[in-house]
């Protein structure tokens, strides 16, 4: 009982280090799409391509 609860308790703390570094890579995504559509305004087809 003691391991399945220190298995569980590993689990938990890797499923949230995971959705740390989820959360970080899907908001410099975001950053990153923001500053190419910036740079890229003036060419439509080019944020049709991104989108």
């Amino acid at each position: 009982m003691i391991f399945i609860g220190f298995g569980i308790f590993i689990f938990s703390r890797a499923l949230g280090f995971f959705g740390l570094v989820w959360t970080a890579y899907g908001a410099w995504l975001l950053i990153r799409a923001r500053r190419l559509r910036a740079r890229w305004a003036q060419i439509p087809g080019v944020i049709t391509d991104l989108v």
